[in-house]
């Protein structure tokens, strides 16, 4: 198609963007639809707290195990290919979700879709180092990243009434089938900006003369030898934002999985009601996501290096989470769905940073496999927050939950404080190593 069209797109690397925003709505659709169905599911099969967190646990799994494979993977065989494998992979694992009828079938097929949706990170973040000079990269990835919660907002206004009409299975097989749509159009359009037919030759030479820059903004030296996993992992700059996500992300796992079954156990909402309102946190995140990546890119448009405007970012999101705590204790639905999109827009200002932050200090053939990574470490924190969830709300209540929930991401932001540094030093490094290697590629 690429090559048949005889024609360009001015401003193009935006709508790729867009691109990516409708694929990462259809990450957190396909994700949240057993939770949004949850109070009529368990109407069939009857789980307890401990399974429901063990079904969710079996997607962390396999988004923990799968995540870093995902981001090299992407990382070898290229974007494009790889976010068609993957997409396709977690299309089929939601739609398939149809078909169960007990808990193990359940767990496994959450597995499944863990596998699938671990490469969505890498493959946007590397897609945006790839077609984003910059200064405008963080901007980009706020924007890609909104499809997420676009797609937690849509999702209850529009499947439990598709339940209501024709069962909760029905709406596992519409949502998986969405990503054929998508996959298509991704066939169509995405491409390597070097050699894109549909790029404008002035759009073409902003994003290559501004793509391949360092942390101070000195072109990237390396021939493209690539130094070998272990190296790569063993930088503080690596490990510390993978540590900050273990931290920091299970606060919104819990959000998605547990939120509407907590409305509906303890606060005993209504379903329609819990349908109609729990997009709002996911409204609130979405705006986040837009201001959290704007915020940045005018710092950095301003003068300042990416890694500081980067840090600043997440000690604002950082100093909103504390406000989630209150959900708990507030006397009524409205005030504690309130503090819960203050939870959401904090979560997301800061995450939206996290994720950025290896775009801007790696050269591109690395971001897939460092935010793979990342992605990997937090996926643990995530699956073992779930069944840590579980136990806490059968043992205890969910008070400990919603207060650990207000102080992890400040521990989070910390670690990122403390590891991010020296960056000048550690590019020296990997360049020095990359020379030493010349051709070997692990």
């Amino acid at each position: 198609m690429e090559r048949r069209l005889n024609m360009q797109i001015k401003h193009l690397r935006w709508w790729i963007v867009g691109l990516l925003f409708c694929g990462t709505a259809l990450n957190y659709i396909d994700r949240n639809v057993l939770a949004i169905l949850e109070p009529r599911i368990k109407e069939d099969i009857h789980w307890t707290p401990e399974q429901w967190g063990l079904i969710h646990g079996g997607f962390w799994l396999a988004y923990a195990a799968f995540a870093l494979a995902t981001g090299r993977l992407i990382d070898k065989i290229g974007t494009k290919i790889g976010y068609l494998l993957i997409m396709g992979w977690w299309g089929a694992a939601c739609a398939l979700h149809g078909f169960a009828g007990s808990v193990a079938a359940f767990v496994l097929l959450r597995f499944a879709l863990g596998m699938g949706e671990s490469g969505l990170v890498p493959a946007t973040a590397k897609a945006c180092s790839e077609w984003f000079p910059l200064p405008e990269r963080g901007f980009a990835y706020g924007l890609a990243s909104a499809g997420m919660m676009i797609g937690g907002i849509i999702t209850p206004l529009f499947v439990g009434r598709i339940a209501g009409a024709f069962g909760w299975q029905a709406a596992f097989f519409i949502t998986g089938g969405l990503c054929a749509i998508w996959l298509l159009a991704w066939q169509l359009f995405f491409g390597n900006p070097a050699h894109h037919s549909l790029l404008t030759a002035k759009e073409r030479g902003h994003i290559l003369k501004n793509r391949s820059v360092d942390y101070n903004g000195s072109p990237d030296q390396s021939d493209g030898t690539r130094v070998g996993l272990g190296a790569l992992l063993l930088m503080p700059q690596v490990w510390g934002i993978a540590a900050a996500r273990f931290i920091g992300d299970p606060v919104w796992a819990f959000c998605m999985a547990w939120i509407p079954k907590y409305m509906s156990d303890v606060r005993g909402i209504p379903s329609a009601t819990i349908e109609n309102t729990v997009w709002l946190p996911f409204l609130a995140a979405a705006i986040a996501s837009f201001a959290s990546g704007a915020i940045a890119s005018f710092f950095i448009k301003q003068g300042m290096n990416p890694v500081k405007a980067k840090k600043i970012v997440l000690i604002l999101g950082a100093a909103m989470m504390p406000v989630g705590t209150a959900a708990f204790f507030a006397e009524n639905y409205a005030t504690a769905l309130a503090c819960l999109c203050a939870t959401a827009f904090g979560h997301t200002f800061w995450v939206v940073a996290t994720q950025t932050i290896p775009g801007d200090i790696f050269p591109s053939r690395y971001v897939g496999t460092v935010t793979g990574s990342a992605q990997m470490v937090s996926s643990l924190g995530c699956m073992l927050g779930m069944y840590g969830v579980g136990t806490l709300v059968s043992s205890f209540s969910y008070m400990p939950v919603f207060i650990l929930a207000g102080l992890l991401h400040p521990l989070g932001t910390v670690v990122i404080l403390l590891t991010l540094r020296h960056i000048d030093a550690m590019k020296r490094r990997l360049l020095q190593k990359e020379n030493r290697l010349g051709n070997f590629i692990t």
